[in-house]
Parts: C-alpha cells; structure tokens; sequence
C-alpha cells in the first residue's frame, strides 16, 4: 500500500477511476486514525501516547492497485470537497430509479 501526501491522491484517485470506469469498480475507505502502528502493549506496560491530533486515513482499492492517505482535522474540508467534485465527475454510469406513483398511493391510504 503506498501512503501518499492528500492532493497527489486524489489525483491518482482521479486516474485510476477514470480507468476503472468500464471494467470493473473502485473502493474507498475512511477511518480514524491516531497515528499508532503497533499493537495494544502487554499489562504491565506503558500505554500508547494519546495523539495530539485527530487524523483522518482515507484508502482506495481498485484491482490490484492500493492508495492511501493520512489528512489531518485542518484539511478535511479541503479533501472532501476534492472528494466530492471527483465522484461527481466519475459517477455518470448510474442508472436513475423509476418510480411509481399508484404504489406509494397505495401505501399511503
């Protein structure tokens, strides 16, 4: 997994949604993160440190590609608007739901 800085993911998030259009499909992931790579420590010992920071660790998976990034709490805004403008933009192949009307009439009285 390559750990990049946020805007040059989302440009490689960018390319590689454009190539994944389609063949196949992409995931992206967000969690919390504090910045710990190792595991619990045993009893006895020192706890981890509380982060000074909340960090946000955004991933991406597409075949056999793996992206990630780590923003913090400052830059989440800029990220996600990023974010928003590039599904947007690659998310043209859905298909509009039909609805119909004498069902939810239905359903009503």
């Amino acid at each position: 997994m390559v750990l990049l800085q946020y805007n040059e993911f989302l440009t490689q998030v960018t390319i590689l949604a454009q190539k994944v259009r389609n063949e196949s499909a992409f995931t992206i992931t967000f969690k919390q993160y504090d910045g710990i790579d190792k595991p619990t420590p045993r009893e006895g010992r020192p706890p981890h440190p509380e982060p000074a920071e909340n960090l946000c660790l955004i991933r991406m998976k597409a075949k056999n590609k793996k992206l990630s990034t780590v923003v913090k709490k400052s830059d989440i805004t800029k990220v996600m608007e990023s974010y928003g403008k590039i599904m947007k933009a690659n998310m043209d192949g859905l298909k509009k739901v039909k609805r119909v009307k004498n069902k939810t009439k239905a359903l009503q009285g």
